[in-house]
């Protein structure tokens, strides 16, 4: 009985630790760079990597913003079964990735938190 409760129970915390992990953008693959591209006053880069599926899974499409003033990186999209990525900049710090609307500094879209 004590068994069966023990191992019940490590399987519950290390299915609860993988999906808190699983959902935070910091552990995304590279990928293969495809483009970049800067706010209208060159203060920020977005930079989009497309993420090769392999046998079990598709592509998907990773942009990171970069603060080009001190160079800090933060991963603000992350979409499944896309190959290519649509960038156009609003204002300054303002970006609308594949009609998704970020503000650079805060916002960051994740397809698997819909």
């Amino acid at each position: 009985m004590k068994k069966t409760y023990l191992s019940r129970l490590i399987c519950i915390i290390v299915f609860i630790s993988l999906m808190l992990i699983g959902c935070n953008m910091d552990g995304l693959p590279k990928g293969e760079f495809i483009k970049s591209s800067n706010s209208p006053d060159n203060s920020y880069t977005v930079n989009a990597y497309v993420c090769s599926g392999n046998a079990t899974t598709d592509f998907s499409v990773r942009c990171e913003v970069v603060d080009n003033e001190n160079e800090n990186v933060r991963n603000i999209y992350w979409q499944y079964k896309q190959e290519d990525v649509e960038i156009t900049w609003k204002d300054n710090e303002t970006v609308v990735i594949d009609n998704h609307r970020l503000n650079v500094k805060e916002d960051s879209y994740d397809w698997r938190d819909e």
